[in-house]
């Protein structure tokens, strides 16, 4: 039976691997959620939210909803590094919502990386 979670190796956990990604890196912003990326040879995918979702509680949540959008799309995405960034509204919105907004991100990503945009 295969396991249908994240591979350990494609999740972005250091602080500087993030910071890297969110200051010299590109971006798309959705109606939930921000993606910062960087092109690379593997896949690979950080989640964070913004303090302004005001508990901690919501901001596990947010991010857990945007690792199961990943999770199941992610063949959408070029390679590279990306950081999923929550905003505030992914708290009000329901699943098919954010499944819609990571495909339009992820087709901006797909046509920049066809054009030969640098992500950093």
């Amino acid at each position: 039976m295969r396991k249908e979670g994240l591979p350990r190796r494609e999740i972005l956990k250091r602080g500087k691997d993030f910071n890297h990604i969110l200051r010299e890196g590109l971006w798309e912003k959705g109606d939930y959620f921000v993606i910062y990326y960087r092109w690379a040879d593997g896949k690979r995918a950080g989640f964070a939210a913004s303090r302004k979702i005001d508990t901690k509680v919501k901001r596990n949540r947010a991010k857990r909803l945007m690792r199961e959008i990943y999770r199941k799309n992610r063949d959408l995405l070029p390679n590279g590094h990306y950081v999923f960034m929550a905003l505030p509204s992914i708290l009000g919105a329901d699943f098919d919502e954010l499944l819609r907004s990571f495909e339009v991100i992820a087709e901006k990503i797909r046509k920049r990386r066809k054009n030969g945009e640098n992500g950093g």
